[in-house]
């Protein structure tokens, strides 16, 4: 069986980034990792941080769900 997952490097631990997945592994399984930076942590740390403002402007959008129904003369008006 072959999966592949994205880990963090952390006081020396491998810390797998799952988002909701878990692997079907049993305790204390042994198994081989291949290596491969994608991205360093200040990076990431970076990235989750930007997303987490974006996160936040969106919801402090305050965007009308009702908005205005314009009639057909108004959205074919000729000049």
């Amino acid at each position: 069986m072959s999966t592949t997952l994205r880990a963090m490097y952390r006081d020396g631990v491998f810390v797998p980034l799952l988002d909701g997945e878990k692997l079907d592994l049993p305790d204390t399984v042994e198994v081989e990792l291949t290596v491969r930076v994608v991205a360093d942590a200040e990076d990431a740390q970076h990235a989750a941080s930007e997303l987490r403002e974006i996160a936040e402007s969106m919801r402090a959008n305050t965007f009308n769900g009702d908005p205005p129904r314009f009639t057909r003369e108004e959205l074919h008006e000729r000049r």
